[in-house]
């Protein structure tokens, strides 16, 4: 997977644009002022527009001329840039651009027209096509081809519009650009792309007035009236790459809250972003195989960063009308080295890290297309390096497999039903280890509900509210060299008919009341070599 965004968009990287500024050029940056209008030696062509033109007309039409003009002039071989110079602009029209073409706008800031209520700027055209009868544009599949956005500030003056929308496309690149401001509406919503890449971006105040699901940035689907302006098909998103953007003040960050059952968003980067002040979700990967989201910095969010198969009760899935092959999603999931502060907002528990699968428990008809019923299961998530501070729950993994989480450091700050890692609902081969957690609220590691881990080992457990490690109604196959200290109640608690296999090297110190316990019918095969120091009540309890 690409880990450095490249200016693609016009299939170069801008250098050499400049005549006689090689330093400028090496930079990707365009001066208005020293650009020269027509062929470049590169290949590619310029097309300028002033800001007297724009003052002239009193309206934003010349910026779309330049682009139609690119429309009908640009090819692989000679990319259009729509250079406009730096000021501020009413925006009282949809910008609509199309394939080999960068509009180059850094400097500008576009206010959106109280009395426009469309996009700000989209890929592809607008209005009813006569042949077909589609509302907005009609092409298919990766139609639209290296297409860059690059600068400039897109206010929405607090109406209820998508800023950015672009759909049916192949390498679409947004840099430097700002948006915000907008109302009850996504930033910059996308669906059917094949390379999509978002870098330097700034996405902030958005206005929300209920609860609604608006990601600053969406990752959609085409379907219906859902995603409108375009042509439906069922055409999934691929090699995505969000890196060092800002959020700030949005409801949620960057992912999706909408699939297709079967058919996941494919190679997705999210990297060096930062997000504050979120309501629900910072990162949301929906359905989405070979994913690595790291390093980024998430302050005060609802959650930190989701790994789903399916939402809960398939809400958000639709069916492709194929059958579904297997209905465990292969993750192939890294979540490592993110900074994670997750808090109690008016829409989720807080939680940094939530890994689920979903049980779907009855058949769902969704546009006539059904949704079989069963175990969508997740699998194949690696969870490490991370530090999560929560108010609630440290981390989630809920009907998953394979998942493993180590040298993670979890504090929780509140009391109440919440972990510092929770494993439950049927998840199985769960790997717990060298991670260190502090301040679990009803403990610092629970596996329950009918799971199965594989070793809870080396972790570091200080002062749980109640239970250090607890396993209930669930097996773990070995629970080794922990040290555990300061737990209100158990250093290790094993109850409901749970089944353990070892026991074994842990080092226990300071519980209120019992260093192991274990009661409800429940087996211990081994236990042994275990430090306790300090239990309230006893060291080891056993009882039936």
């Amino acid at each position: 997977m690409k880990k450095i965004i490249k200016m693609i968009g016009t299939g170069l990287l801008l250098a050499g644009i400049f005549a006689g500024s090689r330093s400028q050029a090496e930079t990707g940056e365009l001066d208005y002022n020293v650009c020269t209008e027509g062929l470049q030696e590169d290949g590619s062509y310029v097309l300028k527009v002033s800001a007297q033109q724009i003052k002239d007309e009193k309206t934003c039409r010349p910026i779309q001329d330049a682009l139609y003009a690119a429309q009908e002039n640009a090819s692989a071989k000679k990319p259009y840039i729509v250079l406009v110079e730096p000021g501020d602009y009413t925006l009282d029209l949809c910008l609509h651009a199309y394939s080999y073409t960068t509009l180059y706008v850094e400097g500008a800031t576009f206010t959106q027209s109280s009395s426009y209520k469309g996009n700000m700027f989209k890929i592809g055209d607008n209005g009813l096509n006569e042949e077909t009868g589609v509302q907005g544009d009609n092409r298919s599949g990766y139609y639209y081809k290296n297409i860059t956005l690059r600068g400039g500030t897109w206010d929405g003056n607090g109406q209820k519009t998508v800023p950015l929308r672009a759909a049916h496309g192949k390498n679409f690149t947004v840099k430097n650009v700002t948006v915000q401001n907008n109302k009850d509406s996504h930033q910059l919503e996308i669906a059917g792309l094949n390379g999509f890449y978002v870098d330097g971006c700034t996405f902030k105040d958005q206005i929300i007035t209920g609860t609604t699901a608006n990601e600053a940035i969406q990752i959609d689907i085409m379907v219906g009236d859902h995603f409108n302006g375009y042509k439906s098909e069922v055409l999934t998103c691929k090699d995505i790459q969000v890196t060092n953007c800002t959020f700030d003040n949005v409801r949620r960050g960057v992912g999706s809250h909408t699939s297709w059952t079967g058919l996941p968003v494919e190679k997705v980067y999210i990297a060096g972003n930062t997000f504050s002040h979120i309501k629900s979700y910072a990162i949301e990967c929906l359905n989405y195989t070979d994913c690595i989201v790291e390093n980024n910095t998430i302050n005060q969010s609802g959650r930190g960063i989701a790994v789903y198969s399916m939402r809960a009760n398939g809400d958000g899935a639709y069916s492709t009308g194929k059958k579904v092959s297997s209905k465990v999603l292969n993750a192939k999931t890294v979540v490592r080295n993110n900074t994670i502060s997750a808090y109690a907002t008016d829409v989720y528990t807080a939680a940094g890290i939530d890994i689920q699968g979903c049980i779907l428990k009855k058949t769902l008809t969704v546009e006539k297309k059904k949704i079989e019923k069963g175990n969508y299961k997740i699998k194949n998530v690696q969870v490490y390096g991370n530090t999560i501070t929560s108010v609630a729950h440290g981390m989630i993994i809920r009907d998953a497999s394979a998942v493993k989480a180590y040298k993670n450091t979890v504090s929780c700050s509140k009391s109440g039903e919440y972990y510092g890692i929770e494993v439950s609902e049927r998840s199985t081969g769960i790997s717990i280890y060298s991670n260190t957690i502090s301040k679990g609220p009803k403990a610092g590691i629970i596996v329950c509900r009918n799971s199965v881990a594989k070793k809870i080992a080396d972790n570091t457990i200080s002062n749980s509210r109640q239970q250090g490690i607890w396993v209930a109604e669930s097996t773990a196959y070995s629970i080794t060299g922990n040290e555990i200290s300061g737990a209100k109640s158990c250093g290790i608690r094993v109850g409901k008919k749970a089944v353990v296999r070892r026991i074994q090297k842990n080092t226990i110190t300071g519980c209120k009341e019992y260093g192991i316990f274990v009661y409800g019918k429940s087996r211990v095969s081994a236990m042994q070599q275990n430090t306790i120091r300090d239990a309230g009540i006893r060291k080891i309890l056993k009882k039936k």
